[in-house]
């Protein structure tokens, strides 16, 4: 037994060597040591472990130097709550080649020297017991790939070493063996940044071509290098190689931004090789993609940390048990858009009174703000609140962050401790690293405007412009950038590939100073007054008040209430087209007809006009349709605030729906984070799937809802009750579609009954307890957002077809079909607390004033774009000099 514990504990201890070994070896070479190396590698179980330890030298994001901080602490982006945290030395300019707090050239020489030693060793695993048995020949096989992709992975962690040296110091020493500790070194020529990019590349590619798309094993490899990890880190290679600081790396003067097309170009590439895999799509919702969601299909590789309270003990509030750690900063939180796409400034005075409302869905998600609901508190960073300035480890800033922390917590006990997730590479990177080289390559291409416009909507915010210049592109990328990979390790290195250092890393650092107003001030920030008309009482369900609506009276589609798919504004002329639905959108579609002695609402769908063929190529072949879509949210690309509606309200549409094969003419809620955290089906006919059963009219209401337990959407999660039969066809008169979404009286915060109505009874009940905390992160994120109040945004859609099975295509049952209607008497929106008037403003109560301040002036200089290479390993070296201006 006591040899047994010896074998196992072998890797760890030739670790703890090469990690404690002599700070100048800088190459890290063969020693002498108690371990014989053919007694790990000729074991497959201890190579496996020995790879396990090459792979815990990866960054350490969430402490990354010591003392609970973060490396954004050490940028325009964030300060740290201790002055004595070694992360200071950046901000004050007091690093050097003896005092560097993020010089990891040892840890990273000691993982490319185990990487080396791997892949020259692993073939000698001793595999003969299960070659020579003939029952145990498919282990034998899946073993030998095992072993050709443990050398592929060491691969990768190799060149993923070599790039963050040379991020970090330029030009390093290209490692590709085992080195002799009887060689003479001192006379190595340095290589030239050309060489190290172009090795890294060639490394990428060889581990690219060995590994497979997924850990092939099974999930204890999550984490663990993919042929996409592989394929990013070319990406982001690249991506530098071709930055202003890479092309020219010796000149660090702000004025010199050169540029190489073909750099960009490659760096272009790089990107879409990753995106074309197919084997990645963005998670629905950001703030959730950050709470050790392992089996996000957004993450390409990340690192796993086994559960724990550390990051929580370091960085929570500080009345919460928390000691302060990572404080963003005023400079990032005014980076945040508006809802609307346009910029805050403290010079609007809505803005400055109003400073959180409004804003990408991204800002709360990331940043704990003053006020913000957190663990079922309030969080008090106002001058003299439990959180504030002038406490214990309190913020500088005003702001503690957010993303990566278990909410759920509790930090004395361990209690609901959970794993984190630190992504090393995500598609929302390579999207933009994607946009930014084709703006530089290619500008104008349109690839730029889709990609970075997909990354924006899963925030809330419009589509930008696509008449922008590529200057103006070029900062709405880098924006994007900051926002989105915030907190991730990016802002450090972005700002200085672009040389724009002294700008952002040497800039006043800034908070927000919150006073506590004596006397609360109320203001009307927006009319959602109806300018249509009054509600008979009698047409106001009972126990309800009128909140709101459109009775289409006007000669027009009202933009204050509806945003046009297809049309100058809102584009999404493609919407749906991913599910191989046959319409083409255009405003065309839409308009106010009379019906009869009323007034509606007309969409409609037509093969006539020459309508373009569909956008998904696998139902190319079928006729396409010209259709319109309603969608409330979209109001925003009008100069008016988004249209949303209450959590808690009864959404009703009264219509006259087309009951038509292969035609899904719908209405619908979607959340306001998007249809993947919660979507709510007041209608849809599905003919196709209705044809199968013994009743020829039934209407489908479902509810689509984000599953925190799978980190995925469970589509039809209130299951076959979802189908409600129907006395008569219900395209031949107007019918009223509707849901109710009520808080659940045990848990009025967390928990939410749904009900479905078709004309005005119930048709089936919905309730997120009866599924404990799996389906209540809707509920939850709304209250915890300020959300309550514009959680949904109703969209009314004319969709055809799809390649669904419950759906078919119109021309499989009637070729003929050319014309379809779908007619909107009315929408009208109720609350079960009466809002006083059929024309409510939404009220604000600021408690607080805001003025922004400086809480520390940053020191940075054009030497400090690169580090200095330690003293201990310069003196070594006969030919080589200290980077530049050290």
């Amino acid at each position: 037994m006591k040899r047994i514990s010896l074998i196992y504990h072998i890797p760890m201890l030739l670790l703890s060597l090469l990690l404690t070994s002599s700070c100048s070896d800088y190459l890290d070479r063969e020693t002498d040591s108690l371990i014989d190396k053919s007694m790990t590698f000729t074991s497959y179980e201890r190579t496996s472990r020995y790879l396990i330890n090459i792979y815990s030298l990866l960054p350490d994001g969430l402490n990354r130097m010591g003392d609970g901080a973060m490396f954004d602490a050490a940028t325009d982006d964030g300060e740290h709550a201790s002055e004595d945290a070694s992360v200071q030395k950046f901000n004050t300019g007091s690093w050097n080649a003896v005092s560097n707090p993020d010089n990891l050239w040892n840890r990273y020489y000691a993982g490319i020297r185990m990487a080396c030693e791997l892949i020259e060793n692993a073939d000698k695993v001793d595999l003969e017991r299960y070659r020579l048995d003939p029952n145990n020949q498919p282990e034998y096989q899946n073993r030998l790939k095992d072993i050709r992709i443990w050398k592929a992975e060491a691969r990768f962690l190799r060149a993923f070493f070599h790039f963050e040296l040379m991020k970090r110091f330029g030009p390093i020493p290209l490692i590709s063996s085992s080195l002799s500790i009887n060689e003479d070194y001192r006379n190595m020529e340095r290589p030239t940044m050309e060489q190290c990019i172009d090795f890294i590349s060639k490394e990428c590619d060889a581990a690219a071509s060995d590994l497979d798309f997924t850990p092939w094993r099974d999930e204890s490899a999550l984490g663990h290098a993919t042929k996409g990890a592989a394929l990013a880190l070319k990406s982001r290679l690249l991506l530098y190689a071709a930055s202003p600081l890479y092309l020219d790396w010796e000149n660090t003067s702000e004025a010199s931004l050169p540029s190489d097309q073909a750099k960009w170009s490659a760096a272009a590439k790089a990107a879409k090789a990753v995106i074309d895999l197919g084997q990645y799509a963005l998670h629905p919702d950001y703030g959730d993609l950050f709470k050790n969601a392992l089996r996000s299909s957004e993450y390409i590789m990340m690192r796993r940390y086994a559960a724990g309270t550390s990051f929580e003990s370091y960085n929570f509030p500080i009345s919460y048990g928390g000691k302060g750690g990572m404080n963003p900063s005023q400079n990032l939180v005014d980076a945040y858009e508006k809802l609307d796409g346009s910029t805050f400034s403290w010079d609007n005075e809505t803005d400055k009174a109003h400073p959180y409302l409004n804003r990408d869905a991204r800002l709360n998600e990331t940043i704990i703000l003053n006020d913000s609901l957190w663990q079922n508190k309030k969080v008090e960073t106002f001058n003299g609140g439990k959180d504030g300035k002038y406490k214990a480890n309190a913020t500088k800033t005003g702001y503690y962050l957010k993303k990566f922390a278990n909410n759920e917590v509790n930090i004395v006990t361990g209690g609901g401790a959970v794993g984190h997730t630190w992504p090393l590479f995500r598609l929302a990177e390579i999207y933009l690293n994607y946009a930014e080289s084709l703006n530089e390559s290619d500008p104008g291409n349109p690839d730029i405007l889709l990609y970075l416009n997909v990354v924006r909507h899963r925030a809330g915010l419009p589509d930008l412009d696509s008449g922008l210049s590529q200057e103006s592109m070029r900062e709405y990328i880098r924006k994007e950038r900051r926002i989105e990979l915030a907190f991730e390790e990016h802002r450090a290195w972005d700002v200085r590939r672009w040389k724009i250092g002294t700008k952002t890393l040497g800039a006043d650092l800034r908070g927000v100073n919150i006073a506590k107003l004596s006397t609360p001030v109320t203001d009307a920030v927006g009319d959602v007054s109806s300018s249509n008309g009054t509600i008979p009482s009698s047409e106001i369900p009972s126990g309800w008040y009128y909140y709101d609506g459109d009775e289409f009276n006007g000669l027009e589609i009202n933009n204050r209430y509806w945003g046009i798919y297809g049309d100058n504004f809102t584009f999404n002329a493609n919407y749906g087209a991913q599910q191989g639905m046959l319409q083409t959108y255009r405003k065309e579609q839409v308009a106010i007809v009379n019906d009869g002695n009323k007034r509606v609402a007309r969409i409609t769908a037509t093969r006539d006009g020459n309508p373009p063929a569909p956008a998904n190529s696998s139902v190319a072949n079928r006729p396409g349709w010209w259709s319109g879509a309603l969608s409330s949210r979209d109001t925003k690309n009008y100069g008016f605030l988004g249209k949303m509606y209450p959590l808690f309200s009864r959404i009703e549409v009264k219509a006259k729906i087309p009951y038509e094969y292969g035609v899904w003419m719908a209405a619908w809620l979607r959340h306001y984070l998007g249809a993947g955290v919660a979507e709510l089906d007041l209608e849809e006919f599905f003919i196709k799937y209705y044809q199968t059963t013994n009743n020829p009219y039934q209407v489908n209401q479902t509810v689509h809802v984000y599953n925190s337990e799978t980190g995925k959407t469970d589509v039809n999660a209130n299951k076959m009750s979802r189908y409600t039969i129907l006395s008569s066809n219900p395209s031949s008169d107007y019918h009223t579609y509707g849901v109710q979404v009520d808080p659940d009286p045990a848990a009025p915060r967390e928990h939410a009954i749904i009900s479905f109505l078709f004309d005005g009874q119930v048709t089936n009940v919905w309730k997120t307890k009866d599924y404990g905390e799996k389906y209540n992160s809707f509920i939850k994120r709304a209250f915890a957002e300020h959300r309550e109040m514009t959680t949904w945004d109703i969209a009314l859609t004319g969709q055809i077809g799809g390649n669904d099975s419950s759906v078919g295509f119109p021309e499989d049952k009637n070729p003929n079909l050319r014309q379809l209607t779908m007619d909107i008497d009315w929408v009208r929106v109720f609350t079960r607390t009466d809002p006083h008037s059929a024309n409510p403003p939404i009220q604000v109560h600021e408690k607080y004033s805001y003025e922004p301040y400086v809480v520390e002036s940053r020191n940075f200089q054009p030497k400090m774009y690169w580090y200095p290479i330690p003293e201990s390993e310069l003196l070594k070296m006969n030919s080589w000099k200290q980077n530049p201006g050290w």
